[in-house]
């Protein structure tokens, strides 16, 4: 009974392989047309829309390099910018502010509350003429009567006045005094005088009254000896103090207004990364025996950036940065398919692109046959290349620099090390170059500085930075791979 349906099934069998159609070559290389047609669109499309967005960047990145470059003067938001303060030339000042001919107008420099610079005119005061009356005294002559001690207080205020106006305009007038060669008598104050003298404190017992000859600045018709020396001994404006005050106040000014100046930056740090990957494929088969067998392992990086501070808050940010990721493998079976070369070999297949290898022992293998490998490494080396805009955060010693932008990123090296063995041999297999992994690939960067600066020119760096590709790093590959890594680094910056 056993026999008959077994024969029952082996009949059954013929019959239907007379039916199956047994697909022509043609038919093969038409699906493989298609695929590789349809795979091609996709690309396309991812390229059109990486292009449009490179283009954008391109486009954000020149506008904010011209508006902070001052070439766009006109811009809208540069005309709440701070100007600098012309400085004012002591010698000019003074020379303005020496009066001509009456009627003539002194043009100064005045500061507004708006911080502008606007020019204002003051008209020079004008002076009266006083003839000038010898005062001296003869021998034995009496001191004329102290009544014109009221004028002498009502000019003392007139002065004043006019030294606050000056002060006030912070103009320096110079008040013309043409002195003439000073007469002088010495004669005691009879008894009777002193008395109102000693009160109003012009003279003390013992002392010799000294009369001098009136500037003419003083409009006065009738004035002693005595009056002219109290006068004399009032204060005036001079154009030495007033210009010291004013280079004062403008030197304070200066030091508050401080112009930025460019400068360049250089980093060098080492990180410590650890390493992952987003997977792509139309078989999740594939995605999930990639990530059973493979465990991304401790990775590192260094380098050097250069960055270029455009203004107090913004900066550019470019350089080399060197990275080392390794990736360790469990054990997996493989299958020998055709190579490129038409020789049959062990696919290997990784995250990063496969290799075809063949063992040193053991008989040729067939399509189709099968080998167990041990333990493997894979290790990928690259150089980035990165553009990064900063915004920078001052205060005092610490500055906070967080930035985005792109990397291109040139894989310089990907090897492959694959563990064989057999009860009776053992043998590690190093593979130079994967196949499907493409050199350059692009990846988005967000990164931040943070900086201590132990003086002006010299400042400790710890620089947090996230990675993610944009671009995938293989090509004809069972799966596209998006590698991304977080990394901290510490290194030191250099100002100059």
């Amino acid at each position: 009974m056993n026999r008959d349906l077994h024969d029952i099934d082996k009949l059954f069998r013929t019959a239907l392989e007379s039916h199956e159609e047994t697909p022509t070559a043609g038919v093969k290389e038409a699906l493989d047309t298609a695929l590789d047609k349809k795979e091609a669109e996709k690309n396309k499309r991812r390229l059109i829309i990486w292009k449009r967005m490179s283009l954008l960047f391109l486009l954000l990145l020149t506008g904010f390099l011209l508006r902070e470059s001052g070439i766009l003067k006109n811009f809208p938001a540069r005309t709440g910018a701070i100007t600098a303060d012309k400085k004012i030339n002591p010698a000019e000042e003074e020379k303005n502010s020496v009066p001509g001919n009456p009627g003539e107008n002194i043009t100064s420099n005045s500061r507004g509350t708006s911080g502008e610079t606007t020019n204002t005119k003051l008209e020079k005061p004008a002076t009266r003429q006083v003839n000038l009356v010898e005062t001296s005294t003869p021998q034995g002559a009496t001191v004329p009567d102290i009544s014109g001690i009221n004028n002498q207080q009502a000019l003392k205020k007139k002065i004043f006045s006019k030294k606050t106006a000056v002060q006030e305009n912070k103009q320096a007038i110079i008040l013309p005094i043409n002195t003439q060669p000073v007469t002088t008598a010495h004669q005691e104050i009879p008894g009777k005088k002193i008395n109102s003298v000693q009160k109003n404190n012009f003279y003390k017992p013992g002392e010799k009254i000294n009369t001098l000859q009136v500037p003419e600045i003083y409009s006065i018709s009738k004035i002693t000896g005595l009056l002219a020396t109290k006068l004399l001994q009032a204060p005036l404006p001079a154009v030495s103090d007033s210009l010291s005050k004013f280079s004062k106040a403008q030197t304070s000014n200066d030091k508050k207004v401080k112009l930025f100046k460019p400068s360049w930056l250089i980093t060098a740090f080492a990180s410590y990364e650890r390493v992952g990957y987003k997977l792509d494929s139309d078989e999740p088969s594939a995605i999930n025996s990639i990530k059973y067998r493979e465990a991304h392992e401790p990775s590192f990086s260094g380098g050097l950036l250069l960055t270029r501070q455009i203004t107090r808050r913004w900066s550019l940010q470019s350089g080399l940065v060197y990275t080392n990721a390794a990736i360790g493998m469990k054990p997996q079976k493989t299958y020998a398919f055709r190579d490129p070369t038409g020789d049959v070999a062990y696919k290997y297949i990784t995250s990063s692109g496969y290799a075809f290898f063949k063992p040193g022992f053991g008989p040729q293998p067939a399509v189709g046959d099968s080998l167990t490998t041990a333990e493997a490494k894979h290790r990928i080396e690259h150089i980035s290349v990165p553009l990064v805009i900063k915004h920078t955060f001052w205060d005092k010693k610490i500055s906070i620099s967080p930035g985005a932008g792109v990397e291109a990123n040139f894989i310089t090296k990907a090897n492959l090390e694959v563990d064989i063995e057999d009860p009776f041999n053992r043998e590690i297999v190093v593979v130079r170059k994967l196949n499907g992994t493409k050199p350059f690939y692009l990846s988005f960067v967000a990164d931040a500085d943070l900086r201590y600066n132990i003086n002006k020119k010299i400042a400790i760096t710890v620089r947090p930075v996230y990675k993610h590709a944009i671009s995938p790093i293989t090509k004809n590959n069972v799966v596209e791979t998006y590698p991304h890594s977080f990394s901290v680094g510490a290194g030191v910056t250099i100002k100059f």
